[in-house]
């Protein structure tokens, strides 16, 4: 994912260099691209980070969990009385 992110920002500032005509607005079309795929690194490795730290939290905190408990039986129901 680095490289992802890393890549696209190198290859955005070298398409800048270039003379193209394939113009979309005022970036090049190489541009545009590379801008998506870098807001798109940068999305995912956030995704995979929050997901690697409530991983982490997880194995460090297992949460307690409940064992459920068959309910006592009471004397003498409503339809006895």
């Amino acid at each position: 994912i680095t490289h992802l992110i890393v890549y696209s920002f190198g290859r955005f500032w070298n398409e800048g260099l270039r003379t193209d005509n394939l113009m979309i607005g005022n970036l090049r079309q190489a541009q545009v691209i590379s801008v998506i795929i870098f807001v798109c690194g940068i999305i995912l490795y956030v995704i995979l980070s929050m997901r690697a730290k409530r991983k982490a939290a997880e194995a460090l905190a297992p949460e307690e969990k409940e064992v459920p408990v068959a309910p006592a039986a009471e004397e003498g129901t409503e339809a006895e009385q």
